[in-house]
């Protein structure tokens, strides 16, 4: 009898998706940013920001009941100016503060990159358009979510983007649909230069990790923006 080998699996060839840290204001973010917002929480800092440059749409959907806030919620924003900056927010549902973890930031940030994906298909998102028969090569710009009141330390909070980003891809591909479009790249704002800096160290983990190693390419310096 032959001996008949079974057929191997094919290895999954992952694009490279550019990150970046920038040490500055999101008022000046390249992209749509993601912010995040925990269950039950008021719209204050950085969000309250948002809401007033996109016409108050956040305080709005938030008055409605309808804003983000249990994990795997999410909801996007236009700027209403073609004009304005930033041109939109994803504000991403972390939860009950004290809850969150690496992993689930990561799943819900995936949900929401794929809810940027699809409105960006369908026209309607912020980083909508694209020349017809292209891929969508979908940027976007994110605070270092999950840090502060989540009590998450900045290199568990870039790592876990980072693995929301590759979950988000893959489910574009497994779908069928990563022919039109992908993540392609994140640029990781913060205010205060410590933190920036720290971002950026962080990245540096990239090339040690199993999940993510490949997959980025990775600027490792800390690039100046406006207003940091």
């Amino acid at each position: 009898a032959l001996a008949i080998s079974p057929p191997r699996a094919r290895a999954v060839v992952r694009e490279a998706v550019r990150v970046s840290v920038t040490h500055g204001s999101l008022a000046f973010a390249e992209h749509c940013v993601a912010v995040g917002h925990y269950q039950h929480d008021s719209i204050v800092a950085a969000e309250a920001y948002l809401d007033r440059v996109l016409g108050h749409r956040l305080t709005a959907r938030h008055a409605l009941g309808l804003y983000p806030g249990p994990e795997g919620t999410h909801a996007l924003f236009d700027n209403p100016s073609p004009s304005g900056w930033p041109i939109g927010a994803l504000v991403v549902g972390l939860g009950e503060v004290g809850r969150l973890t690496p992993s689930k930031l990561s799943d819900t940030f995936a949900r929401a990159l794929l809810e940027l994906a699809r409105r960006s298909l369908e026209g309607s998102g912020p980083q909508a358009g694209g020349e017809a028969g292209k891929r969508l090569e979908i940027p976007v710009s994110s605070l270092l979510i999950g840090t502060g009141a989540g009590g998450m330390s900045v290199q568990d909070a870039v790592l876990a983007l980072l693995r929301g980003v590759r979950q988000a891809n893959d489910a574009l591909r497994r779908a069928g649909q990563a022919d039109a479009a992908r993540i392609a790249a994140i640029e990781l704002i913060e205010l205060w230069q410590g933190r920036a800096i720290d971002a950026a160290r962080a990245l540096r983990r990239v090339s040690d990790d199993p999940e993510l190693r490949g997959g980025f390419d990775v600027a490792e310096l800390v690039r100046e923006g406006t207003g940091g």
